[in-house]
């Protein structure tokens, strides 16, 4: 039946619907035919009412409604039908104004499923509710209380009744919303507190006094004639004058121009009223005029220096400027002067990041927390430091907490999400920003960020039609260009993505991540002078911009300034110390330099980095570090990076066999079948297989530090890997006895590695080392389609791609050569390492296993080194191997005659 005008009887009986409730502008939810319109003559202060249902989309979701627009919001037997009522209350929480309120009728369970779920009565019912029971018959049911607990803080709650009045309990099952007077439901209504109310923790009392004629009519008191008027100082009558009050509420309505005109005219008639003066410095600020709240704030405060207040206000106007350290010293003031409040002391906190001093801020935030542990706002804060810190653990459960308090938080959800993405938890943080945008959908910041997790899951195409999807609903979203800019660099539309990121600058001048990004672009199209003013704008407009000086470093070392790197790297991390990236750098460029010392110890940050750290294992036994004694030991070294890196690194398990453990050996399973029978590997496991009991563990890459390995001290393992003695001679029937030298040939590795852009070569340019009696074989397992075309012009080069199962297969196509040439890839490693010549290709500045300056390798005797004498300058490279190559044939040639 008819709810909401059953509930018109109930509600003319209670003057707070008609002269509190229902006043101004509404929002019926679900009305459908039964509007509170209907009795609009019953609440004379409702000015307009719209009905939303099922043709105007989502009630959940009210997508088209903006934040704090209306004056109430009305729901009569809906909630109960929402997908999920807690975001939905939420949600029309928050369409309310400051000062307006939500009148929410919906199903008592025991009134009216009466314990039957699912319901009889209604089979769209998707969740009962009681007002507040520890045990509920039904599966789905929901206490009121809690829900409201979890509201913003702004929830004030003013109404929350069972309405059985009119129900007949010694009626048999009966669904009695059918009878013409039975209400069987909960009402609750709930105001939003104004601003200022949060900030003191309630509502508090008008200002200015009774006159004694008006106490003695309120109260009966006769409180005799009236003292003699102190001396006159400031006449302070515009805080009685009934303008004020109209006034704040066209404040409140955000009509700041009628606001400031009656403000003024209260000050033409007296100067010294503070509530005006303070009041129409708040107004200005809020229409973008901090320099005139300024100082109409500070007049404020020389008519009552003790007003919190109002020294929270000018430390917020006094931000906006600029003027910082003024800030909090207004903030220090209203702290002081308020003792309970919590709210100076987080924009204390706000105030310190701003200026870089995040222990400071952390400090503020635990002050503020201290004073009010429910404040959402400070722990969002915290948090955010926290990030800023690379405390990313501590920074999550923040914000954990905050949203524990304010589960409808968009702004610490948008926040946590991305923390989760800093951790790798990229389909985590996308459900985040999911939730942040159910709630407030025109939220582009999310959107956009979105696009980054996006990206992070290979779902780039999405983040780009996310980010579009905002411009086109805000072309100049310096955010949402920045952001589309990143999805098409992601794409190799270079470019488009360099069009993007500067029209995200033409939007927004200072954008120091769009600066950063277009340097990134600037330095893949080859530009490096315009990279490198890039990355210096960003630095200049943000001085703790470590991932500009990262990129900086990792362009100087480009061009092999080693020393320029070094110093941006060491900027970065001084500035971030938990910065992935350049503390891998570091470590790589302290290894390319051959210092070896620390190189190998900085290379230890790289576990820090989520991508490395999922192959860390974690089987509750210690690390071996180096130095405890191993001796009858069971040592698990293990595979951590790619195959070149485990086919480098497998020698230490002849060491660590040479100090008396039994060295268990987890490798790649495509490269079981090559180990078997290594030296050093009492057991040889491949990963994913069982893996037998030890007593300790070391990833391979870790083991140069705990052998502290340098220069001098490399191993060298002849012959680690044993041959298929059967398969090669195969490969040898099939290559045939016809030719003076086998050579073998790679032109590029895997498209995947991040660096193959620098170190593949078009497999064409290899024609520069076919010779007459050379064969020519190609090593590659697999081949790009421009190679293919290559590989068909070069004449009679044998390709064995698909027949390479493994490592092992490999090793046995390579001993029948006489020397292979190769960039740099696994294959150099694998026939150097059986001792085959091996010339390598490698790129101006090279993996920093190469080390610099040298045309030899102390991780492989049989290898020599070919470098590009300028950046991207192959010929000379390929030329001089060319070269070396004849003459490396003719002496084999020599030595066989």
């Amino acid at each position: 039946m008819k709810e909401a005008s059953k509930s018109v009887v109930r509600r003319l009986t209670d003057v707070r619907f008609a002269t509190r409730f229902f006043v101004g502008a509404g929002i019926d939810i679900g009305a459908g035919s039964d509007p509170v319109s209907l009795y609009a003559e019953q609440f004379p202060l409702m000015t307009a009412l719209r009905v939303w249902d099922m043709p105007d989309g989502d009630a959940q979701k009210l997508a088209t409604i903006a934040n704090e627009s209306l004056d109430f919001v009305h729901s009569s037997h809906c909630l109960e039908h929402m997908v999920d009522p807690m975001a939905a209350l939420a949600r029309w929480f928050a369409v309310v104004k400051p000062g307006g309120h939500l009148v929410i009728l919906i199903p008592d369970e025991d009134l009216y499923e009466q314990g039957i779920w699912p319901s009889n009565k209604n089979n769209d019912h998707k969740w009962t509710f009681a007002i507040y029971k520890k045990r509920s018959w039904s599966p789905k049911s929901l206490n009121v209380i809690e829900m409201v607990a979890k509201l913003p803080e702004a929830a004030e709650v003013i109404k929350l009744e069972k309405l059985d009045a009119s129900y007949r309990y010694n009626l048999p099952p009966l669904d009695q919303t059918l009878t013409p007077v039975g209400e069987c439901a909960i009402e609750m209504v709930i105001r939003k507190r104004l601003p200022a109310e949060i900030g003191a923790g309630g509502r508090l009392p008008r200002k200015g006094t009774l006159s004694r004629a008006e106490i003695h009519a309120l109260t009966g008191l006769n409180l005799g004639p009236a003292p003699a008027p102190a001396p006159k100082q400031a006449t302070k009558k515009a805080e009685s004058d009934p303008r004020l009050a109209k006034a704040v509420a066209l404040h409140q309505a955000r009509d700041f121009a009628a606001a400031e005109k009656l403000y003024r005219a209260i000050l033409a008639d007296d100067p010294g009223s503070f509530d005006a003066l303070h009041l129409l410095g708040v107004a200005h600020r809020q229409r973008g005029d901090s320099a005139a709240a300024v100082d109409l704030i500070g007049k404020a405060l020389a008519l009552e220096p003790a007003s919190g207040s109002a020294y929270g206000n000018y430390a917020n106007a006094l931000r906006d400027l600029g003027r910082i350290e003024e800030a909090l010293q207004a903030c220090a003031k209203a702290a002081n002067l308020q003792p309970q409040n919590a709210e100076p002391l987080f924009q204390r906190g706000n105030l310190l990041r701003d200026l870089q001093r995040p222990q400071e801020a952390l400090a503020a935030y635990d002050a503020a927390l201290a004073r009010d542990p429910r404040y959402a706002e400070a722990l969002n804060g915290r948090a955010s430091t926290l990030y800023a810190l690379g405390r990313l653990g501590d920074a999550l459960a923040c914000y954990d907490a905050a949203l524990q308090l304010r589960p409808t938080y968009v702004e610490a959800l948008s926040n946590q999400a991305v923390v989760l993405r800093a951790l790798g938890r990229n389909a985590e943080a996308l459900a985040a920003y999911d939730k942040a945008l159910a709630l407030r959908p025109d939220f582009h910041e999310a959107a956009v960020n979105r696009g980054v997790a996006l990206s992070a899951l290979g779902r780039v195409e999405e983040a780009l039609a996310g980010c579009e999807a905002v411009l086109a609903a805000e072309p100049t979203h310096a955010l949402a260009l920045n952001g589309a800019g990143s999805a098409l660099f992601a794409l190799d539309r270079l470019e488009e993505a360099r069009a993007r990121y500067k029209a995200a600058l033409a939007a927004r001048p200072d954008f120091a991540d769009a600066h950063n990004n277009l340097g990134t672009i600037e330095r893949a199209l080859g530009n490096r002078e315009a990279a490198a003013a890039c990355f210096t704008r960003a630095i200049a407009l943000r001085p703790a911009y470590a991932e500009a000086y990262y990129n900086r470093g990792i362009l100087a070392l480009d061009g092999l300034d080693t020393n320029a790197a070094m110093r941006d790297f060491d900027a970065g991390i001084a500035r971030e110390p938990a910065h992935m990236a350049a503390n891998r750098a570091k470590a790589m460029l302290q290894l390319l330099l051959g210092d070896f010392a620390q190189g190998w110890k900085q290379y230890e940050t790289r576990w820090a980095d989520p991508a490395i750290a999922a192959s860390i294992r974690s089987y509750g036994v210690p690390r071996w570090t180096g130095t405890a004694d191993i001796k009858g030991k069971r040592l698990l070294l293990y595979a951590e990076q790619g195959f070149g890196d485990t086919i480098q690194f497998a020698r230490y398990a002849s060491l660590a066999a040479a100090r008396g453990a039994h060295v268990i050996l987890e490798v790649q399973p495509g490269l079981k079948r090559l180990c078997e029978g290594m030296p050093g590997a009492a057991q040889l496991v491949a990963r994913g297989e069982k893996l037998p009991a030890f007593d300790l563990e070391c990833p391979l890459l870790s083991a140069p530090l705990a052998f502290a390995t340098d220069l001098a001290s490399i191993p060298r393992v002849p012959a680690p890997f044993r041959v298929d003695a059967a398969a090669a001679a195969a490969f040898a029937r099939r290559l045939g006895a016809g030719h003076k030298t086998r050579v073998g040939f790679v032109a590029s590795g895997s498209t995947t590695h991040k660096n193959d852009k620098n170190r593949s070569i078009p497999m064409r340019d290899f024609a520069a080392f076919a010779a007459p009696g050379r064969l020519l074989v190609c090593l590659q397992k697999e081949l790009r389609a421009s190679d293919r075309e290559a590989l068909a012009a070069l004449t009679d080069v044998p390709f064995f791609g698909p027949e390479l199962a493994d490592f092992a297969d490999t090793a046995a196509l390579l001993s029948t050569l006489d020397a292979v040439v190769t960039v740099d890839t696994s294959v150099a490693h694998l026939a150097a390492s059986l001792g085959k010549p091996t010339f390598v290709l490698l790129p101006f500045n090279p993996d920093w296993r190469w080390l610099l300056g040298r045309s030899d390798s102390p991780w492989y005797p049989s290898m020599r080194l070919f470098r590009q004498p300028t950046i991207g300058a192959w010929m000379p490279a390929l030329a001089e191997a060319a070269a070396a190559l004849n003459a490396l044939n003719a002496q084999q040639q020599a030595v066989a005659i």
